[in-house]
């Protein structure tokens, strides 16, 4: 759940605990927790997996609704999202900064982590894990 919250917090997006509804075309999806996103009408569901700490996400991607443009196709864009989020924190995790660089290409940015100098692999047999 701290990916998830922390995405929904980069991206201005309110993360509602414990809300057992999200807006959907026509209906209300069951969920536990919701996402809303500014400027979009239909709403994310996340729903627990059954696994502990894994959810699934849920999302009426019909254009009207307005979330296709903020998770793009099939939601892809929440998926990239998601795993720069979860490179970010496990980088902080362990100690290191990082920084965002743009490649000078649209849609395309550079994800760069400060090793801090030591590229001896010292930190692995420190017991830090990526």
């Amino acid at each position: 759940m701290p990916v998830i919250e922390r995405l929904c917090k980069d991206k201005g997006w309110l993360f509602s605990r414990d809300t057992k509804t999200f807006k959907q075309h026509g209906t209300n999806g069951e969920c536990d927790h919701m996402i809303k996103v500014p400027g979009a009408e239909y709403e994310i569901g996340v729903i627990n997996a059954g696994i502990e700490d894994q959810w699934d996400i849920k999302a009426d991607l019909w254009s009207m609704g307005g979330l296709d443009t903020h998770l793009g196709h099939s939601g892809m864009k929440f998926v990239a999202n998601y795993g720069q989020a979860k490179v970010e924190m496990t980088a902080e995790a362990c100690g290191k900064s990082w920084e965002m660089v743009d490649t000078g290409q649209p849609h395309l940015k550079k994800l760069t982590i400060n090793m801090a100098g030591d590229y001896s692999g010292a930190d692995w047999d420190k017991g830090n894990k990526w």
